[in-house]
């Protein structure tokens, strides 16, 4: 609040004395106490806005103050529940991926499904899934597969089946023929591979018809001897 003193406020001093006679002293008193009165009045006034004005803006930012923990709070909390949600659907999809892994590493090195189903608890649902994964087929009563190791211009097919891993030789062939894989005749068979002389052909076909999948699409196979040839 702004003020002045405005002399126009107060009357002038009207005398019906003449100059040479002596002022009225207590006429003047009483102007000035008046105007020293309104004065202080006009400051009483002003420091009571002020103080109210500073009182309102403790309250206000009091309120404010309170209003902003009250936020913090909140989030903190909101931060908490979404980090322990986000920390149980990671670390089950971790615990998942895990093992899912381990249940591959499992297939590879051999294990039966009943053993990794026993040892890690899972469903055979989970064990087919991850078979399908390292290319293993529906085979026999089972699952089976084929992977290749290469050198040169040859190498070897790996025939995985019931716990078994299998190897036949291949190399390519020229003429009419892309590739020959080497496998043991009728008479040898049995000694060579461990397998009945009746699942033989089974093997053979399922050898032939992976590797063309993938590796030789569109071609044929034609089981001759001691040879499955690709051609």
């Amino acid at each position: 609040m702004n003020f002045v003193l405005n002399p126009t406020a107060y009357p002038k001093t009207v005398s019906s004395k003449s100059p040479s006679e002596n002022p009225n002293l207590e006429e003047y008193a009483a102007i000035y106490k008046k105007m020293i009165a309104d004065s202080l009045s006009h400051f009483d006034a002003m420091k009571e806005d002020l103080l109210q004005s500073k009182k309102d803006a403790i309250d206000e930012k009091l309120a404010a103050t309170q209003e902003r923990n009250q936020i913090l709070k909140n989030a903190s909390e909101l931060a908490r529940i979404e980090f322990e949600k986000n920390y149980k659907q990671l670390k089950e999809e971790l615990n998942q991926k895990l093992v899912y892994a381990l249940v591959k590493k499992l297939i590879e090195a051999n294990r039966s499904d009943s053993e990794i189903s026993s040892w890690l608890e899972v469903d055979n649902a989970i064990i087919i899934s991850a078979r399908e994964d390292l290319g293993f087929k529906p085979f026999g009563d089972s699952y089976a597969r084929i992977y290749f190791t290469g050198f040169g211009r040859g190498g070897v097919i790996h025939f995985q089946w019931n716990q078994k891993i299998t190897d036949f030789h291949w190399e390519f062939a020229g003429g009419n023929s892309l590739a020959l894989i080497f496998i043991p005749d009728e008479s040898q068979w049995e000694l060579a591979t461990s397998y009945k002389q009746a699942e033989r052909l089974p093997i053979l076909e399922f050898v032939a018809k992976e590797t063309i999948r993938i590796q030789a699409s569109g071609y044929k196979y034609a089981i001759e001897g001691g040879v499955l040839r690709i051609y």
